[in-house]
Order: C-alpha cells, then sequence, then structure tokens
C-alpha cells in the first residue's frame, strides 16, 4: 500500500493518513463482518484504499480537512491476523461444541456462553456442584480431544 501511495501522493503525512484511514475502515468491515472472502482481501482493502485517496483529494470548498477540526480517535492498537487467526478458532471450537454429547454441550454453553449460576444450572439438571464440577471438568477434556484430532 505505501509504495502505491508514494506514486500518487507527495506528503509522507497525507500517506500516513490514507494508511491509518484504510486500516481504521477496514477494522470497522471486519467487525461488522463485511469481510465474506478471505482470499480476496487483497483487493478489498486496495478498493478501499483507492476510494479513501479519491475522497479525501476531491476537490470541495465545503469540506475543510484542517486537523485543528477533526475530532480525536484513539489509535486502534490490534493485530489483523490474530483477529483472523481467533474467528477462526472461534469457528473450529463451534464446530467441535457441535461434536459431543448433547449433555456436555448443555453444560458447557450454560456455564460458559450463558454465564449461568452455577447453582441454577445444578438445579437443572438436578445435580450437585461437586457433580456439575466433574461433568465440566469430562466435557472440557472431551472438547480438547476433538479440538486436537481436528488439527489431525
Amino acid at each position: 500500500m505505501h509504495v502505491k501511495l508514494r506514486f500518487k501522493l507527495k506528503s509522507p503525512e497525507a500517506i500516513e493518513d490514507v494508511q491509518q484511514e484504510t486500516f481504521a475502515r477496514f477494522y470497522v468491515a471486519l467487525r461488522g463482518g463485511k469481510i465474506r472472502e478471505p482470499k480476496s482481501l487483497g483487493s478489498y482493502v486496495n478498493s478501499m484504499c483507492n476510494n479513501i485517496v479519491k475522497e479525501a483529494w476531491r476537490p470541495d470548498p465545503t469540506i475543510s480537512l484542517d486537523d485543528d477540526d477533526a475530532p480525536d480517535f484513539p489509535a486502534l492498537h490490534c493485530d489483523v491476523t490474530k483477529i483472523l487467526a481467533d474467528k477462526q478458532a472461534a469457528q473450529k471450537i463451534h464446530k467441535v461444541i457441535e461434536q459431543l454429547p448433547k449433555r456436555d454441550r448443555r453444560v458447557l454453553r450454560a456455564i460458559y456462553f450463558d454465564e449461568r449460576d452455577k447453582d441454577d444450572v445444578c438445579r437443572e439438571f438436578g445435580i450437585t456442584r461437586d457433580n456439575l464440577r466433574l461433568l465440566l471438568h469430562r466435557a472440557i477434556q472431551r472438547m480438547k480431544h476433538l479440538y486436537d484430532d481436528e488439527d489431525d
């Protein structure tokens, strides 16, 4: 992106601004689930960058690009590869959970996804806290085993 922008823009500040705006919009699109094809990620970012260059340097007397008037946005510090890896891991976990026995799925969802009170879960399942602890331990062990098997 930087090499492409060096040919279109003159100042290093303008290049940095376009890169930051591109990353910010990409992050919003990623978090919003608008990116459906990871294979076309490069062309998506490239097109987004081109549009930002066109928007930012379009002559429009009603728009002021003074830095004094611009709102202060906090810097976004995130690793895109980590975000994508986390999303893939989450998909893998959901796939593994579906392979678990029904009772294990229900217990794991109640405690970890729904964050329900353990006493309520015990009453629903008709078990003691010790039994719940044992059920959770065994369900987690089964899940780890299935998760590891998915890599093979």
